[in-house]
This record gives structure tokens, sequence and C-alpha cells, in this order.
């Protein structure tokens, strides 16, 4: 049995990453937690390079940018809108935006009312899959998100979800410039930030989980009978 959990620290030295907010926003937190003070100052995704930093209390703020509408994925959900059951009044609210992944937001009440039939319907119909987030605004600083992350599910929580979310409500006047949004998700709360260099993600990170892989010395080992 071998124990495979690592932690890379760098010192004034970009990490290499996939694009998954969850890693992201976890590692800063425990570089902090491990030795009180906070050594990663930037991380490369498929997105490109995002500042990260963590204050005293261990609250993780993220400078996300802003994200790029992505048209090419709009053309696809309009041409699939029979089949995603949109009307064209409902298409022109929906919104699709790239952060490194795809999302596809709406603020549509009645989708957001049926989104547990909704969601693995629009998920998959894209040809690569897209992040579906169902969003309900609260008041002008607050919304409630629920996202369909594709390949997975039911997420509960999508730091890349929430950006698009807040995005597409900036774009169609429901949130203002300098305005914090908070974002309620089935995880817990993070906090978007609307200022003049783009997007700011701010939100803390907590362990839910530690456990072991069992490996062996050529790899994975894989019960091939079954």
């Amino acid at each position: 049995m071998f124990p495979i959990f690592g932690v890379l620290l760098v010192l004034s030295l970009p990490i290499l990453l996939v694009d998954c907010n969850n890693i992201l926003n976890m590692l800063p937190s425990l570089v902090s937690w491990m030795f009180g003070l906070m050594l990663i100052e930037q991380i490369l995704t498929g997105a490109g390079p995002l500042k990260v930093s963590v204050d005293a209390h261990g609250l993780i703020s993220v400078e996300m940018g802003w994200p790029r509408v992505h048209t090419s994925l709009r053309e696809e959900i309009k041409s699939l809108s029979g089949e995603l059951h949109l009307t064209d009044d409902a298409l022109d609210k929906v919104g699709c935006y790239s952060l490194g992944n795809p999302h596809l937001v709406t603020y549509d009440m009645g989708h957001f009312e049926s989104r547990s039939r909704l969601g693995p319907i629009w998920e998959s119909a894209p040809r690569d899959g897209v992040n579906v987030s169902f969003a309900e605004v609260v008041n002008q600083e607050a919304i409630k998100l629920h996202v369909y992350e594709r390949g997975c599910g039911w997420t509960y929580g999508c730091g890349t979800g929430a950006c698009a979310a807040v995005y597409h409500g900036y774009l169609n006047n429901l949130f203002n410039d300098g305005v914090t949004i908070d974002v309620e998700l089935p995880g817990g709360h993070l906090k978007i930030e609307i200022s003049a260099r783009g997007l700011v993600m701010w939100g803390d990170a907590r362990e839910v989980y530690r456990g072991e892989l069992l490996t062996s010395p050529t790899g994975l080992s894989r019960d091939s009978s079954r």
C-alpha cells in the first residue's frame, strides 16, 4: 500500500495545473495552513495564469479576469434548441461563456424550477458537453446557483460556474460595477467581486475527505474480471 498524497510547494515560481478550480482553491489554503504563510503567487491553468492570495483568516482570492463569450457554443446550443426545449425567448436569456471550460447559464425561473430534468439533457447535448448553471436572483447582491457539471452531474460548488453566472447577470444589467455578489451553492457560499480588472472570486477551502489509493509498484491495479 502506497499513499500517493503529495504537496508541491513553490516560492516565487508558478506551478502548472489543469483547469480545475476546486484544486485551485485547495492548494493555497493547504500551504497557508501548513506553514502560516503564502508561498504560491501564481497558478498556470488551461485558461492562463491566475493570481492567487490568502489573507490572515485563510480566505482565498483568485483573480479570474473576464469570462469570454463562447460564440461557437452558443451557435451549437441554438441549433439544438428544439432538443433542449428552448423557445426563442428563452434562448435569448441563455448565456454561453468560457473560463477555460464551457458554461451555459440561465436565470429563467422556469428553467431553475425544472433543473432536475433539464440539467442532464443540456449537459450532454453539445458535442463536447457543457457545465450548466441554473441561477436565481435573490437581490442585487446575491444569487442562488445550482451547477450540473459535465462528466459528473450536480456539484456542491463550482468556481468557474459562479463566475459565469455573475458575468451573465452583469451583462444583462442585473448587477452593477464594483458590487460583490454572494453566490449560494449547495456546498456553501462564494463571493464574486465585479472589479475594474475583471471578476475576483473569494471563498474558503475546507477538508471534506481524506483517504489513500491502493497501488502496485507498476501503477494502479485493476480487477480485469469485473
